[in-house]
């Protein structure tokens, strides 16, 4: 989905936490831990200590799997596959802070060299992510959220117009909250909010390579446009809050009509969205985009 803009991830400001409770510096850490322990992940270890939740949850997507809803036991499998994690490089960790101090959404980049055990050959492979970490008695956790690989534009279109898009694995067996997911169909039918749209700090993560939006009002314009009354959330949508009961995410399967001259298509795409809490509704503060390979 093209946003204009001309970088892939963005710094925000977080407000001021306690000495020793950093949510950034923690994010970080957690990041760090997460990343390196994927490789270990594959060979059906334990899962590394003190870095998720009991329930933490993922979607995946890139140029060779589609996983709608993978534990964290899995997830190194689904993101590196079947070869062995020779080297990575992890960069543009980015973390923002939501409303209940409690909530962080980070966002990273992650460079992967590969080696395959048949082959022999190293190769590399680039995948970003957006995860929610949650602040719990232990500590900071990782809850889920949605790794994928940047596509360009053109190739999902003309696959689009050729209608040979993939499906997307469903990413739940059942809607989760009630309330989240009536404020995503909301989004799709209404557009964004309005106290969603004067956000000085709303980040919208696109599909493609080095889109973003940075504000409310820098993305609720295209998002108009674009999107509302044209997508469609299909399929249950999961749909957590956070410990605070003040924050929540959704992760939904969405298919976005489209034209082109002639050509009427529809996109599927993969979308994470992160709400607070304004007074009793829910308001948007991020949205990362995911799109399917035209050749997985």
């Amino acid at each position: 989905m093209k946003l204009g803009l001309s970088c892939v991830l963005v710094a925000v400001s977080v407000p001021a936490a306690a000495k020793g409770d950093d949510p950034k510096a923690a994010a970080t850490k957690l990041v760090k831990q997460q990343v390196a322990s994927l490789a270990a992940m594959i060979d059906e270890t334990e899962l590394p200590e003190h870095v998720y939740t009991d329930d933490a949850t993922f979607s995946i997507v890139n140029d060779s799997v589609d996983v709608g809803k993978s534990g964290a036991a899995q997830l190194g499998d689904a993101v590196l596959g079947p070869c062995g994690l020779h080297s990575h490089s992890l960069k543009d960790v980015r973390a923002q802070l939501a409303a209940d101090g409690q909530t962080a959404v980070v966002s990273f980049a992650v460079h992967f060299e590969l080696k395959c055990d048949v082959s022999g050959e190293y190769f590399d492979r680039d995948e970003r992510a957006t995860e929610l970490a949650v602040k719990t008695k232990d500590g900071w956790r990782i809850a889920g959220g949605l790794w994928s690989q940047a596509m360009a534009n053109g190739p999902i279109n003309a696959a689009a117009i050729k209608g040979t898009m993939p499906a997307l694995d469903p990413v739940a067996d059942a809607d989760g909250d009630a309330g989240l997911r009536a404020a995503l169909d909301a989004l799709l039918a209404k557009g964004v909010d309005d106290a969603a749209a004067a956000r000085k700090e709303l980040t919208a993560i696109g599909s493609g390579p080095k889109e973003i939006t940075t504000s409310g009002a820098a993305f609720a314009k295209p998002w108009k446009a674009a999107w509302v009354s044209k997508a469609l959330a299909t399929g249950h949508v999961r749909a957590e809050v956070a410990p605070s009961g003040t924050t929540g995410w959704a992760v939904a399967n969405v298919m976005l009509a489209k034209k082109k001259g002639g050509d009427s298509y529809v996109i599927p795409f993969r979308v994470l969205f992160v709400f607070d809490k304004n007074g009793d509704a829910w308001s948007l503060v991020h949205v990362t985009f995911a799109v399917p390979s035209p050749s997985s």
